[in-house]
């Protein structure tokens, strides 16, 4: 990965991300999910569309997390963040690709490889919202543009 991700080990899956606060949550939640002794193998990379994003070759499956939000539930762009051109050199290095946005699909349908998407991977029962500590109405420049 790009010299900044974070690297750990769950049971027989690696886990791969980088440093910001969000990645880190979602990122530690998935593995939550996994018992300490999960005996199979492979590397999950969450957060791919990151520009430091690069799969570390090795013998294991892998799976890219995207974790941006290109359209919402109508169908609106929700960010003018440009990977169009991007697109399928930033799925090719993985062997399966989840979206978390079942809203994004049309993003993919120029694009060949295989894909899934969520949220599948989140719990069944309802949490409780805590929220962070940053400002109210935080979003990096490319969403407010949206």
């Amino acid at each position: 990965m790009g010299r900044d991700w974070i690297t750990f080990q769950k049971g027989g899956i690696r886990f791969s991300y980088p440093p910001r606060p969000i990645m880190t949550e979602v990122t530690h939640t998935l593995a939550a999910g996994l018992p300490d002794d999960f005996d199979r193998t492979g590397t999950v990379y969450v957060g791919i569309m990151h520009p430091r994003a690069r799969r570390i070759p090795d013998e294991h499956k892998a799976l890219g997390i995207q974790t941006e939000h290109y359209y919402d539930t109508h169908g609106l762009k929700m960010s003018t963040y440009k990977w169009q051109g991007r697109r399928q050199r930033i799925v090719d290095p993985y062997d399966e690709v989840l979206d978390f946005s079942l809203a994004n699909k049309r993003a993919y349908e120029p694009l060949t490889g295989g894909f899934h998407f969520g949220p599948w991977v989140f719990p069944d029962a309802e949490f409780e919202f805590v929220p962070g500590d940053a400002p109210p109405g935080l979003l990096r420049k490319h969403q407010r543009k949206a």
